[in-house]
């Protein structure tokens, strides 16, 4: 599997190479990099932006572009990556901290190329999964995806909402896993509906596991 990375500005990698030895090394010398720079930039765009036929993209492990070339087909990226379950990187200069949107991790230009990619590239190599948190917070991943699923729930709780059911709450089976509750992983199944009890009883077992953890 390979790692795609849009960015048009050569000059850019070209500094920070010039800088940091381990960067520089994995632009030169990594076998699972594709770097798409000018014309395969734009071509990648329009390829997007006229719905072409896009199947190939899922061979690759995860996409890593940079926000403001593609910011014109965001939406149908996004859309792309959740079809084909392809993790997906937004960096920019603009950002000056790390966060997770919409399933999408937005880094600043430095930290994905001197700390994200190193750790992309390991985890490619070793045959890991590539989880977007592991990515952000390193070692601490697992605490803040029961942090990130415990304020899910609370959200919820607070907001009384009897409409939403927890297939909403877009818990995938890791997440599950690592939460290791019997009635969260039913509900998600099951999709069950607003229940202040049983949301009640899930926090305080996510909060239990945390407490483990720290």
């Amino acid at each position: 599997m390979k790692i795609l990375i849009i960015d048009e500005k050569k000059t850019r990698r070209e500094e920070l190479a010039s800088i940091n030895k381990e960067v520089n090394n994995i632009l030169k010398n990594c076998d699972q990099l594709h770097i798409l720079t000018g014309n395969e930039c734009t071509s990648f765009i329009e390829e997007i932006r006229s719905n072409k036929e896009t199947s190939h993209i899922a061979k690759y492990a995860i996409i890593c572009c940079h926000h403001t070339f593609v910011e014109k087909i965001e939406d149908q990226l996004k859309k792309i990556c959740r079809k084909n379950s392809i993790p997906l990187i937004f960096f920019s200069g603009r950002y000056s901290y790390s966060y997770m949107s919409d399933n999408v991790l937005q880094l600043s230009v430095d930290k994905f190329y001197t700390q994200a990619l190193p750790c992309i590239v390991q985890d490619i190599k070793a045959e890991n999964p590539l989880i977007l948190e592991k990515i952000e917070f390193g070692e601490d991943y697992e605490v803040a995806i029961l942090m990130n699923t415990r304020n899910k729930l609370i959200e919820w709780l607070e907001a009384e909402d009897d409409t939403q059911t927890y297939s909403e709450l877009d818990l995938d089976s890791y997440v599950l896993e690592l939460a290791n509750d019997a009635s969260l992983t039913e509900c998600v199944h099951e999709d069950k509906g607003y229940n202040p009890t049983l949301l009640r009883e899930q926090i305080n077992s996510i909060s239990s596991l945390i407490k483990q953890k720290i």
